[in-house]
């Protein structure tokens, strides 16, 4: 019965369709995560990732978003509520870790004694050093939380409230589905009241029209693996109320 109740949550919850590819999957659950946050302030994140898991979601561009959650996507029912939010980041560059350095010695090393490898790859080293060396920091701006308000409604705010020293987020690459949310997201009351006003007026109702696509980087190598290039990009009339002509 619990598990029953934890795939009808989390399908129908915005903010774990935001992290998952399928929230009624128990095994798309951790598809599309790329790492942990090792620390964060009130305007950026350090991320700690996985090359497996950037190649598993062809890649983590400069300037890409990424979202960060608390909450375990397979268990959201009995998430607190302090935790049902995601953070959404904006990669900037890498960043130095703990292990950097012990990593440079070893792949310095690597080369000395193995001067015609010809793969670029370290096959030659054990497995657990190669797995260790494996992880990576970047930097991730933070431009707001996505949270649900009390009609049900995704919400994003602008900041964070609060951060908390013990609470390590998961960190995921989104979806197409995840991203053409993110770049079409019109704040609920903002909409409400334009269609209101349009009521009001006796026109009718505005609606989002496609302007275009956005996709993750310029380079789509790697993209095209997974068949998601392009997002649709929406513009709203809402966006043009109150703006005074064009000239």
């Amino acid at each position: 019965m619990n598990n029953i109740i934890e795939r009808a949550t989390a399908a129908t919850s915005p903010l774990v369709a935001l992290v998952v590819d399928d929230p009624s999957s128990p095994q798309a659950q951790d598809s599309r995560r790329v790492g942990f946050t090792l620390s964060m302030d009130y305007n950026e994140a350090l991320v700690m990732v996985h090359d497996r898991w950037r190649n598993d979601v062809e890649g983590i561009p400069h300037n890409s978003y990424l979202l960060a959650a608390t909450f375990d996507p397979s268990a959201f029912a009995t998430t607190p509520p302090v935790d049902r939010r995601v953070i959404l980041l904006r990669v900037t560059g890498r960043a130095p870790i703990e292990t950097d350095s012990e990593h440079l010695r070893a792949i310095t090393q690597f080369f000395q004694e193995n001067p015609d490898v010809r793969t670029g790859r370290l096959e030659g080293l054990e497995p657990i050093t190669v797995n260790r060396m494996s992880w990576s920091g970047m930097r991730g701006h933070i431009l707001g939380t996505f949270f649900v308000g009390q009609d049900s409604k995704l919400r994003m705010g602008t900041d964070i409230e609060d951060i908390f020293a013990t609470r390590m987020m998961r960190v995921y690459k989104p979806t197409p589905a995840a991203l053409e949310t993110i770049v079409n997201y019109v704040d609920p009351d903002r909409a409400k009241n334009a269609e209101d006003e349009a009521r009001a007026a006796g026109v009718g109702v505005p609606v989002p029209f496609q302007i275009g696509t956005v996709r993750y980087t310029s380079t789509q190598h790697m993209a095209e693996r997974g068949g998601s290039t392009n997002v649709p990009v929406y513009i709203s009339p809402v966006d043009f109320l109150g703006s005074g002509p064009i000239e």
